[in-house]
């Protein structure tokens, strides 16, 4: 046992010689150079890829957080019996207002809403020297919900954004361009 009959040598007293010297291990430089540049090559593909992505997400974001409060103005109007509006004005582009308007006194501000950093209105109206633009939301025992229209938004990066509301019917619809 252990042992070759053909060549008699016994293999547990053969040691294993390893032909590894001992030298420097480690990485040339070209090796480095083509990792650095692969790497590179990535990033570039990556960055923007992600920056468009977390641009669109951030648009979606705005575009649901402006139908929610369109969607609470229009419960609004339809539950307390006041005439509610959205005011959207490009010349005031970071943020929007919301007023109500009770029958016999003077509007008042409910709440100013402030766009996320970079986000700006868009004009909606084909006037320029008022392009203030407001969503109206009427009290439910008049004959139509609101007057409809688009409200346009526009990000740091160029991406734009819709929020439509349907007239008569006040249905609200968001759309990326």
């Amino acid at each position: 046992m252990g042992t070759d009959e053909t060549m008699g040598t016994d293999f547990k007293s053969v040691p294993i010689v390893c032909s590894l010297k001992p030298k420097n291990r480690g990485f040339t430089l070209i090796e480095l150079i083509i990792v650095i540049a692969i790497i590179g090559i990535l990033s570039a593909i990556a960055i923007p890829t992600y920056l468009n992505f977390q641009d669109r997400l951030r648009m979606q974001t705005l575009l649901s957080q402006v139908e929610a409060d369109l969607r609470n103005v229009q419960q609004k109007a339809k539950a307390t019996g006041s005439q509610y509006e959205a005011i959207f004005n490009p010349n005031l582009p970071t943020l929007y207002r919301i007023l109500d308007h009770p029958s016999s006194t003077v509007a008042k501000m409910v709440s100013e809403i402030q766009l996320p950093s970079g986000f700006t209105i868009q004009s909606n109206s084909q006037s320029s020297a008022n392009p203030a633009f407001a969503i109206i939301y009427y009290p439910a025992f008049q004959d139509k919900e609101t007057d409809g229209g688009t409200i346009k938004f526009r990000s740091p990066r160029g991406l734009t954004g819709t929020v439509t509301i349907a007239m008569i019917t006040g249905r609200i619809s968001t759309e990326i361009n």
